[in-house]
């Protein structure tokens, strides 16, 4: 009798989705980026030697400086080509799935965005980053994998 394998890898892709929303309320990005948790730790686990437990009753204290630390190296956003810094707000998620949330204020009177976006890219070569922009009046998707890591979109 053959038994299946039960310790293949835990899903057959790399992907995570950035969504970067022009509230035009609030005059901010809002940026959720939803990234697979074990991945997620993994690339954590590598650069910083810890690990998170995202999501879980013994998740660390300090998970959200780490998480903030590495998205600081990873995710970088540029308005009329001057770099921005966003506040770290937070994360959520499962087992499956974490969400981290950030935001950049005073995100409006700009005709260019440009979005880099290397995350998990140095464990996981395979992984393919989809950035979802909503800018105004408008709706656009990107992918980014391998050496392609940056976008700019011009309104």
């Amino acid at each position: 009798m053959t038994l299946p394998i039960l310790f293949a890898a835990k899903h057959a892709y790399y992907i995570g989705l950035c969504i970067v929303d022009h509230n035009t309320e609030t005059k901010s990005l809002e940026i959720d980026q939803k990234l697979f948790t074990d991945d997620l730790e993994a690339s954590v686990k590598a650069k910083y030697d810890v690990n998170l437990y995202l999501n879980t009753k013994n998740e660390v204290a300090n998970a959200d400086s780490f998480l903030a630390l590495y998205f600081n190296d990873h995710l970088k956003f540029e308005l009329n080509g001057v770099s921005q810094s966003y506040s770290w707000i937070g994360h959520d998620g499962d087992l499956d799935a974490t969400h981290c949330y950030l935001e950049i204020e005073n995100g409006v009177g700009y005709k260019t965005i440009s979005i880099t976006n290397s995350l998990l890219l140095k464990e996981f070569p395979g992984q393919t980053n989809m950035v979802k922009l909503k800018w105004k009046d408008d709706a656009k998707m990107f992918l980014l994998r391998g050496e392609e890591t940056e976008l700019e979109f011009e309104k």
